[in-house]
């Protein structure tokens, strides 16, 4: 995270939406794993915020989250529903020794619908608390 005298700066990434909630786990030999889609979001999910600038802080944050309808060939929203809920634990879980070193430090998360862009995604904002 940017530090700007002692505080963390306020910082914005732009992640592709995570898989649904069916495809982020699955049962192997009687034990709950992460699914190639989670991992793959994971990593993707810490590059894009290293890329933006995201370094680890010790310090309170507070997260907000938009999500974006995908735009259709129409250039309009997708009428596809957005789950503003779903997101949420695993983002936080994919910032995790990226954004901070532990998800307790995060104080307040807000999750709305934004604005359609193309093939959808979410924009993460992340600031001191």
């Amino acid at each position: 995270m940017r530090l700007s005298g002692g505080r963390v700066a306020m910082i914005e990434v732009r992640l592709p939406y995570p898989p649904g909630a069916n495809r982020l786990w699955r049962v192997a030999r009687g034990k709950v794993i992460a699914t190639d889609a989670a991992k793959n979001w994971k990593r993707e999910t810490a590059l894009r915020a290293k890329v933006a600038g995201v370094r680890p802080t010790k310090q309170a944050v507070a997260v907000e989250m938009v999500l974006h309808p995908r735009l259709t060939a129409k250039g309009v929203a997708s009428q596809t529903r957005l789950d503003v809920d779903a997101p949420i634990k695993v983002t936080l879980d994919a910032l995790q020794d990226v954004a901070y070193a532990d998800d307790r430090q995060v104080l307040s998360v807000s999750s709305r619908i934004g604005s359609p862009i193309r093939d959808g995604g979410l924009t993460v904002r992340i600031s001191a608390a």
